[in-house]
């Protein structure tokens, strides 16, 4: 294990730049990486997770942040499953609807969202920028290796698109402003977030993270898009994962709004999430030690690593699950655990699965039991 020792410092708040944060909470050791690795446990880097909590407005962010180079060495964020599936199919949608034809995508490495507007509308063209694209260039696609506002990118542009990125950004005013200014008033941007707000309240330990370090609940986020300068043309809620935002240029003079205190409330939010995994663990390792069967751990990514890192007995578990084939044969970053496909499950009489994937819980565990092993016991 290699401990980090340089981070990039954010003291100050990511609404309004004030400096009235107080600390929150403290994971002293967190793996920086969400995703799979081939190489040896001893390589893998932990950092400190501090998280700050700004005393006039509410807003929940991490305090000291990864450098990028690190955080993102390589894709792992593939998306799989129905819920995902239909994000894509609808926010694609979305976008068309607006009257999107020459769209920057923003981060959009894999390429879904690109490849099913692009085969529904011949006339659309995409320019993906991503630090680590998974897609090939076609004629209607084209690839730019990096990272917005720092790479250079040629082209016009009607409508400036990305989905699941803005909680990812150390300075979302900064990134939305550089935005703001290449856009013309003709021009749109349209991009989806996830409903932090529903997945916080519902303890999905891919709220915040290393990468989501920001809490914005949907009134901070509405004010941010206003005091940047943008109108919402239309807004729609996806299920209870995801808010699409349309928006243009407002025309008059930027009047800048007031951010909703909601320094209790999300205080108190927080902390139970904490508490709640905390107990929950507490709970899953006795069930650990008392089963029967070989237990399982689905999910290659951050839902596995915070149970791991607030103290899951992992030498409990057999092997990590994943429908993700990119992942599978390869070991989860921060622990010694090998995954695998869940269709291995077939082999075994009533094999145990720890289920915390967040939104996706209901999705993977019919597809299990419907279609692996009706057997299966989930705790």
């Amino acid at each position: 294990m290699i401990e980090l020792k340089q981070y990039v410092d954010r003291n100050y708040s990511c609404l309004n730049r004030a400096t009235d944060l107080e600390s929150l909470y403290t994971h002293k050791q967190f793996p920086i990486y969400f995703g799979v690795t081939d190489a040896k446990i001893e390589e893998d880097i932990f950092a400190e997770m501090s998280w700050s909590i700004q005393q006039s407005t509410g807003v929940i962010q991490l305090r000291k942040l990864i450098p990028l180079d690190l955080l993102y060495q390589s894709q792992h964020a593939f998306g799989v499953g129905s819920t995902w599936e239909n994000h894509y199919l609808q926010f694609s949608e979305f976008l068309l609807s607006q009257g999107a034809i020459n769209v920057l995508d923003i981060g959009g490495g894999q390429g879904k969202i690109a490849t099913i507007c692009t085969q529904n509308n011949p006339e659309t063209t995409f320019t993906i920028i991503d630090p680590n694209p998974y897609v090939a260039e076609s004629k209607q696609i084209q690839i730019v290796r990096g990272f917005f506002g720092v790479t250079p990118i040629t082209g016009t542009f009607d409508t400036y698109s990305f989905s699941h990125v803005l909680e990812h950004i150390y300075d979302p005013i900064e990134f939305l402003n550089s935005i703001f200014e290449r856009m013309k008033s003709s021009d749109k941007l349209i991009f989806s977030y996830p409903n932090l707000e529903e997945w916080l309240k519902s303890k999905f330990t891919n709220a915040l993270n290393f990468e989501h370090t920001l809490y914005l609940n949907e009134s901070h986020l509405d004010t941010m898009l206003s005091n940047v300068g943008f109108e919402i043309v239309e807004k729609i809620h996806y299920q209870n994962h995801s808010l699409f935002y349309s928006l243009r240029k407002r025309e008059k003079e930027t009047v800048q709004k007031k951010y909703e205190d909601c320094y209790q409330l999300n205080k108190i939010q927080f902390l139970d999430f904490i508490n709640y995994h905390m107990d929950e663990v507490k709970k899953l390792n006795n069930k650990i030690s008392n089963a029967k069967s070989p237990v399982f751990l689905f999910g290659a990514h951050i839902f596995s690593q915070y149970l791991a890192v607030i103290g899951l007995n992992i030498n409990g578990i057999e092997l990590i699950l994943d429908n993700s084939v990119e992942k599978q044969n390869m070991r989860l970053y921060g622990t010694n655990l090998v995954v695998k496909s869940p269709r291995i499950l077939k082999d075994y009489v009533s094999p145990i699965v720890i289920l915390r994937a967040g939104p996706y819980n209901d999705e993977i565990q019919r597809d299990i039991i419907d279609n692996i092993n009706p057997s299966t016991i989930f705790i």
